[in-house]
């Protein structure tokens, strides 16, 4: 199920704003790893 980010960060209480932004910076940069599986060549 996809997530909008928009919409979680309107249902967010103000004071957890800048938590939530911190944790969408350090997810967008971990999902940066799993974009693409590593490269292995056909055996021939």
């Amino acid at each position: 199920m996809p997530v909008i980010p928009d919409v979680v960060e309107s249902e967010q209480p103000a004071y957890l704003y800048g938590y939530f932004h911190e944790r969408m910076a350090y997810y967008r940069i971990e999902s940066h790893k799993f974009l693409r599986p590593p490269y292995e060549p056909k055996s021939k």
